[in-house]
């Protein structure tokens, strides 16, 4: 419980809105800074047991996914959930520390995956948000290829003649 306390003074929660993207990265690595990732060991049946309490319903991931990106969530929903989240706060530190470890010892390309399946399981707003930056990423290139600059003379033909007369438009 203590940890909770600490997390929601830490956690600046904006209750008129969803947090962005950046807000709830930065509560991800506020709590990946929390954990020690020295000396963690675990078993492949006690990761995949972490997975399966990640993808459930009630998990602290789906709550605190839902307290903060959630559109349809009143303020009172809001804290009921965070409030919840916060009373799991040794679960978060131990789900972040495996998945802190797990970068550690594989980097950032092998052990990604671990990470995101744990800290943002399938069916989140945060995961759903990731994949579609990922494929955004992936699109761009494409796209800006058959892209051009406009040339000087095409904007000096797009640029209006005379000045605009802002009496003549409000009407």
């Amino acid at each position: 419980q203590f940890l909770g306390r600490r997390l929601l003074r830490l956690v600046p929660v904006r209750l008129s809105r969803p947090l962005s993207m950046g807000q709830l990265v930065g509560i991800v690595v506020t709590l990946a800074s929390l954990a020690v990732t020295s000396g963690v060991a675990y078993s492949p049946e006690g990761l995949q047991r972490r997975l399966d309490k990640a993808k459930r319903p009630t998990s602290w991931q789906k709550r605190l996914d839902k307290a903060l990106l959630d559109v349809d969530k009143n303020p009172q929903q809001r804290i009921r959930l965070l409030q919840k989240v916060a009373g799991d706060g040794k679960k978060i530190v131990s789900d972040v520390r495996v998945a802190a470890a797990e970068v550690q010892e594989k980097g950032i390309g092998k052990g990604h995956p671990l990470l995101l399946d744990l800290l943002f399981p399938d069916g989140t707003t945060a995961r759903s948000d990731l994949e579609g930056l990922v494929a955004l990423r992936k699109q761009l290139p494409e796209l800006t290829k058959g892209l051009a600059p406009p040339t000087v003379e095409q904007l000096r033909a797009a640029a209006p003649a005379a000045p605009i007369d802002p009496t003549r438009v409000a009407r």
